[in-house]
């Protein structure tokens, strides 16, 4: 089964994604849980609503997303792998994303990596998180941040924290996908600080409400 798998989805979070009305997968393809319409939508749920509808607008951004790198390319084989197991719309940090990557894969990715995946903008976005610098984070190119408005970045974010606080990975977790895309690109404790103090608090890494 293991084996079939690979062959059809190239890999199991893949093969979970694929099945998205019954499992959401982390940005970092470490948990598994099942998938509530209510609370948020998996990526590739998602993508198959939107490519199945009649209004699809031609300009809508999953029709510009490659599924996978050109033969042509010149990217070395092992990067070529790590973008097909990129998530189809979420970003990811990307030491914790090589970790899932089989050990034949990791081992022959380059030694700067990061650096190699900005030779590749048309498949490859890649930043230094705003609040820890030292770490990477990736995604499709393509994959267009959005800009939320401070309302609606509250109406997004504040029910996902529960009375008891959270991490900040763990909001980055539960938050709806483009949201988790710009708190990526901005930094959830920087976002917290500029639009949402009113509701939110930082106290060290956990994220409070206020009351």
């Amino acid at each position: 089964d293991k084996q079939a798998i690979k062959q059809a989805f190239r890999s199991f979070p893949r093969f979970l994604r694929m099945h998205g009305k019954l499992f959401v997968v982390s940005p970092d393809n470490t948990l598994v849980k099942r998938f509530v319409p209510e609370l948020e939508r998996s990526a590739d749920a998602l993508a198959s609503e939107r490519l199945e509808s009649d209004f699809l607008s031609p300009s809508d951004p999953i029709r510009n997303i490659p599924v996978s790198m050109a033969d042509n390319t010149t990217a070395d084989w092992s990067v070529k792998e790590l973008y097909d197991a990129l998530p189809l719309m979420q970003a990811a940090e990307l030491d914790d994303f090589r970790m899932i990557l089989t050990s034949t894969v990791r081992d022959a990715l380059p030694k700067n990596l990061g650096a190699e995946l900005a030779k590749h903008p048309e498949y490859f976005a890649v930043w230094q998180y705003p609040d820890d610098e030292t770490i990477t984070v990736v995604q499709r190119a393509k994959l267009n941040t959005p800009e939320p408005t401070a309302d609606e970045l509250a109406r997004a974010v504040v029910p996902m924290v529960p009375q008891g606080g959270l991490s900040p990975d763990q909001l980055l977790r539960r938050v709806p996908l483009p949201i988790q895309r710009y708190l990526y690109r901005n930094g959830v404790k920087k976002v917290i600080a500029a639009s949402l103090t009113q509701y939110l608090t930082v106290s060290g890494n956990k994220i409070m409400k206020v009351f």
